[in-house]
């Protein structure tokens, strides 16, 4: 059967392009993964947890419009034609983020003042 795999950033980046017409004799989600591991090995490790128990991470898998994990999770069976998107768990940040002492987290070296916005407040609201 022929599918339509859509990959986002990373995984994007691995298989060299966004969506792929992928054949296939998966019958299920995790069999299609363990495929798509072994076809693009940057992927390889990076969709299945390593004990086979489940998704790697947070990693999000979509059959058609609805997150694997609200269908049959890695047993969800395949058809001919789904739309399988696989979206990897991305964190961002500056790794200079401070924990400040009054709990607060600031990622600037200088403290944000609001005062320009405060003075420039117009009196009919806007």
């Amino acid at each position: 059967m022929q599918l339509e795999c859509v990959f986002f950033g990373p995984f994007r980046d691995d298989v060299g392009r966004k969506t792929v017409r992928y054949e296939t004799d998966a019958e299920t989600v995790g069999d299609l993964l363990v495929e798509l591991e072994m076809t693009y090995p940057t992927l390889e490790g990076r969709l299945l947890a390593d004990d086979g128990s489940g998704l790697a991470g947070e990693t999000v898998v979509t059959k058609d419009t609805k997150h694997v994990t609200q269908l049959d999770g890695l047993e969800t069976p395949l058809a001919e034609g789904n739309v399988i998107r696989l979206v990897p768990s991305v964190y961002g940040g500056s790794t200079r983020t401070k924990h400040r002492a009054d709990g607060n987290y600031a990622a600037n070296r200088r403290q944000l003042s609001s005062e320009p916005t405060a003075t420039t407040q117009r009196t009919d609201g806007s």
